[in-house]
């Protein structure tokens, strides 16, 4: 039983970080509501979890559970930005996407930092 639990924690944790889509319950069309945030500058030196090195200009984007290169979009008071896939997080609780500090600069919420938001699902590969 112990050795049935350890399999399925490890395909979790394999799929999380491969960006498998074993856990991810939306599809294209689908919508999920919750708290946005940008990040940027102190991640600018470090790769994202799909092995791409993170670059703040790029229209980027961190979600728990879509597969990488996945499409969404994401608007915040009349704008709306689509953004690639290609981290992992947020992992603070009631936030559901981290944009690249570009994406967060055109939807125009670099001052406030979080916000809320809905989510499209644009495409899954």
């Amino acid at each position: 039983m112990a050795s049935v639990k350890a399999s399925s924690c490890a395909l979790f944790i394999v799929s999380v970080l491969l960006g498998f889509n074993l856990i991810s319950a939306l599809q294209p069309g689908d919508t999920e509501s919750g708290i946005c945030s940008w990040y940027g500058e102190p991640s600018e030196a470090g790769l994202t979890a799909n092995g791409e090195w993170f670059d703040g200009t790029d229209m980027t984007a961190a979600h728990k559970t879509l597969p990488f290169n996945s499409v969404v979009s994401v608007g915040y008071n009349g704008r709306t930005v689509s953004v690639r896939i290609n981290d992992r997080g947020p992992f603070t609780p009631g936030r559901i996407l981290d944009v690249s500090k570009r994406a967060g600069t055109d939807l125009g919420v670099i001052d406030k930092g979080i916000w809320d938001c809905t989510l499209t699902v644009i495409s899954i590969p």
